[in-house]
């Protein structure tokens, strides 16, 4: 298959399963009558366990079993740790730009919007944290991974020789464009933010896809780029928590 077929291929493809997972699927009677049920479940859970169960299928049929093409497989214990430290500074630095940022244009009342996280500077109860936990920093980070780095990025994987250097670090097209997929892919919360902290937190995510793709390609496996949005998820709620504890409005 030439590489630009491909390339328009897997993105429709990615466009498809977003749209059907994000937009179809937590509408249908039946998960919704699942959702009143367990109300623990939220549509964003229904959204990521579709992208995971539909991965996982298009997994068993593209590479016939062959899970290890995927990235289910170990990584060293370096460049997990190297995963993790890069999201946490990059992150962390994207997210203070993004206080300034928003600051000057809307006013030190406007606060400051999660990057890749949940979103929430208040702290939650007991149960509200476990479901924090479990949902978004488990839940999200491992079903959106395997996704957008596992299924979509090994798809693209044979036009890897195409990419540029960003800070002479080596991004290849397949990296490239699943990170700016992610990041677009969170326009699906344009009716809950106003456009500045959607423009950053677009920005953080994307950010997040070229540190997590970094590494799937660099060691194979998947484990960096869910520890790494797992970490993202972590920094974008605790530093507003943290904020409004020292500096309470």
């Amino acid at each position: 298959m030439k590489s630009f077929t491909r390339l328009v291929m897997v993105i429709a493809m990615t466009v498809c399963i977003y749209w059907v997972c994000v937009f179809v699927l937590p509408r249908l009677d039946l998960l919704q009558s699942l959702r009143e049920s367990y109300p623990w479940i939220s549509s964003g859970n229904v959204s990521q366990f579709s992208f995971l169960i539909s991965s996982l299928i298009l997994m068993r049929i593209f590479g016939k079993g062959n899970w290890w093409a995927f990235g289910f497989r170990g990584a060293g214990f370096s460049p997990l740790i190297r995963a993790v430290l890069a999201t946490v500074v990059i992150e962390s630095g994207l997210f203070l730009l993004g206080m300034v940022v928003t600051s000057a244009l809307v006013g030190p009342q406007g606060g400051g919007g999660g990057g890749g996280g949940a979103g929430s500077s208040e702290m939650p109860s007991t149960r509200g944290m476990l479901k924090l936990i479990v949902s978004v920093w488990v839940i999200a980070s491992t079903c959106e991974e395997v996704f957008y780095r596992g299924l979509i990025q090994s798809l693209l994987d044979p036009l890897k020789r195409y990419g540029f250097r960003l800070f002479r670090v080596w991004i290849s097209l397949p990296v490239a464009v699943c990170a700016l997929m992610f990041g677009l892919g969170h326009l699906c919360l344009l009716g809950r933010f106003p456009g500045v902290f959607l423009v950053q937190i677009i920005v953080s995510c994307t950010a997040l896809g070229l540190i997590a793709g970094y590494y799937r390609e660099k060691t194979g496996s998947l484990l960096p780029a869910v520890l790494a949005h797992a970490t993202a998820n972590i920094v974008g709620w605790s530093i507003p928590s943290i904020m409004t504890q020292i500096m309470p409005t």
